[in-house]
């Protein structure tokens, strides 16, 4: 029976790359947290699923942490494909990713509207991930913060969020997001107190949400849409319309102005992209 090769990995590391063991853990606990967001065999894993991964760290650790857990990632796949155990190495998931953090790519308004109203409202799932993904772009709230809403916190216009370190903010909600969770909750006739629910009527988690969104988004040919990616595009699009960065900070939940700055950076790539395509050339 071959070795797993989490396992073969770990012999590489401790035998060959003459890593510590403290690193080998490190390097070994990044791959585990990697197998169990994706779901999915190291074989039929791709680019945008890394790249999805990569985005969905964004708010929940130090760039420390990012960087190191690229790094074993990287160091990982290149392993897999050395030993034939891919077949493609997936160098474009860490091409230019050394020094600075991931970034969603930029959907304009009516790409992610199209999102939102992708699913089947005309069923309890498909309502269900509809308000999701519509709540997720109205507030900008963390995909964990959505998991953990109960209905309780939704109010007339706006939401109860408990955020990092349990901390409450409120962040209003317009109606089209309040009409589209009503939709759902008219499919629910349980007292479970929790806003979303799995098929099994339990609290919908993090990977769940970040699954249905990535079914949608590959439908659409989305490229690398993730839950980080509506957060993205909820601050973009305000500042767009003129915004200030306090009220983003606010509404975002961010103690450090700085944070918000870092989510509202433009890539090089990006701006050139936008002034092609909205140039008036004469």
């Amino acid at each position: 029976m071959p070795m797993d090769p989490l396992q073969t990995f770990r012999v590489f590391l401790e035998a060959e790359k003459g890593l510590s063991e403290k690193t080998v853990t490190a390097y070994l606990g990044d791959l585990e947290d990697l197998a169990r967001f994706l779901g999915k065999p190291w074989s039929s894993i791709l680019e945008a699923d890394l790249l999805g991964y990569f985005s969905s760290l964004e708010g929940r650790y130090r760039l420390s942490s990012i960087l190191r857990k690229m790094s074993a990632i990287r160091s990982f796949f290149r392993f897999l494909y050395a030993e034939h155990l891919i077949q493609a190495p997936l160098s474009e998931a860490f091409s230019g990713q050394k020094m600075r953090r991931i970034l969603p790519e930029i959907f304009s308004v009516e790409e992610v509207e199209m999102l939102v109203h992708a699913p089947d409202p005309t069923t309890k799932i498909g309502a269900r991930d509809r308000a999701i993904f519509s709540l997720l772009y109205a507030t900008g709230i963390r995909v964990s913060e959505c998991a953990h809403l109960k209905i309780a916190d939704v109010q007339e216009e706006s939401l109860r969020v408990r955020g990092k370190g349990s901390k409450e903010r409120v962040v209003p909600v317009h109606g089209a997001a309040l009409s589209l969770l009503d939709c759902y909750l008219s499919f629910r006739h349980d007292e479970v107190p929790w806003l979303f629910l799995t098929e099994r009527e339990k609290r919908i988690d993090r990977i769940t949400i970040y699954r249905r969104i990535r079914y949608y988004a590959q439908k659409l040919h989305f490229g690398s849409f993730s839950p980080h990616t509506f957060r993205h595009c909820f601050a973009s699009h305000l500042l767009e319309k003129g915004a200030s960065l306090r009220v983003i900070q606010e509404l975002l939940g961010h103690e450090d102005i700085e944070t918000v700055k870092w989510y509202l950076h433009l890539s090089s790539d990006q701006v050139k992209r936008a002034f092609f395509t909205f140039h008036p050339r004469p």
